[in-house]
């Protein structure tokens, strides 16, 4: 919603007053000035043309499909010499919440705000003189992630973007994560098992995740993942005696797979939160295997080694 100051006053004692007069209407005589406001669609604004001094629009552009849309019609109500001022979110807004989401799926969280200077393009293509850009970086601090969530709905913030997630979790999606990754884990530990207590030895490394270390990402990927830590955990007691290792690689952000399913722009403002400010690569995870399935671990059994760039410590 953007609410417009229109005066209302005399037209003889329009040219006496100052902008800044008209904008403070409800401060002057109610004689004098009377504002009117005004809701209607941003995009097609229930006024006539050329009837507006000025047009203040806070914290409203970034929920716009389309700002160019916008921009015409604040330009079509606007008279000449008039004043558009606004403010908007850029790129870098809620990045670490993008970042949190990186691992969690396919879909999107967090939707794309526009930079400040394709912002100014966009207005001077809207027929805009000389307009002044500025940014300024806040940042904010909650305690925990319920109050990001209640700040964002107050401010009217919703996922609509066509690639958000549709419905809740069903069973079969459940299923299908635990069978693919523990299910899967399981099934091909105990035949490596077999083989390794026919021979007296043997070493063997499951694949987890960051995300069943320190729970990131969606529940039923963390359960799948910290399940296939606690199979390890446990079986390391069994398996030991009988001369067996079992432990577990457990990778962050790979420059790989479905890291690679995420937009770039999303990839690129999750590497700034990493300490070693990169992704892995799949040599990261290979090393870390073969470290734990060589003999210079054959004092280590039941862990779980985290190549991950500091994002998680443990």
């Amino acid at each position: 919603m953007t609410l417009a100051a229109r005066d209302r006053a005399a037209a003889t004692a329009r040219s006496a007053r100052s902008l800044l007069g008209r904008v403070l209407g409800p401060l002057a005589p109610a004689r004098e000035l009377r504002p009117w406001c005004i809701c209607g669609d941003i995009a097609s604004l229930p006024i006539k043309p050329a009837s507006i001094d000025l047009i203040w629009s806070n914290l409203t552009l970034q929920w716009i499909g389309d700002p160019q849309k916008s921009f015409a019609e604040f330009r079509r109500v606007l008279r000449v010499g008039g004043l558009l001022s606004f403010t908007t979110f850029g790129p870098d807004t809620l990045k670490e919440l993008r970042a949190a989401f990186l691992s969690a799926d396919r879909a999107t969280h967090v939707g794309r705000f526009i930079d400040m200077h394709d912002l100014g393009d966009m207005l001077v293509h809207a027929g805009f003189a000389d307009p002044v850009m500025d940014m300024e970086s806040l940042t904010l601090t909650y305690a925990d992630a319920i109050g990001l969530m209640r700040d964002l709905k107050a401010i009217g913030a919703h996922n609509v973007t066509e690639g958000r997630p549709r419905g809740l979790m069903g069973r079969q999606r459940w299923r299908r994560m635990l069978a693919v990754h523990l299910d899967g884990t399981f099934y091909c530990t105990r035949a490596a098992v077999r083989m390794m207590t026919a021979q007296g030895a043997g070493s063997i490394v499951c694949i987890s995740s960051i995300a069943g270390l320190a729970g990131i990402g969606p529940f039923h990927y963390a359960a799948a993942k910290g399940g296939i830590l606690g199979l390890v955990r446990s079986l390391a007691r069994d398996l030991g005696p009988i001369g067996i290792r079992i432990n577990a690689v457990s990778p962050g952000a790979i420059d790989a797979g479905m890291t690679r399913t995420h937009k770039p722009e999303v990839v690129q403002a999750f590497v700034p939160t990493v300490p070693l400010r990169r992704l892995g690569h799949a040599r990261d995870i290979a090393y870390a295997a073969l470290h734990l399935a060589s003999d210079e671990s054959a004092y280590t059994t039941g862990q779980s080694l985290s190549p991950n760039g500091g994002v998680v410590i443990a």
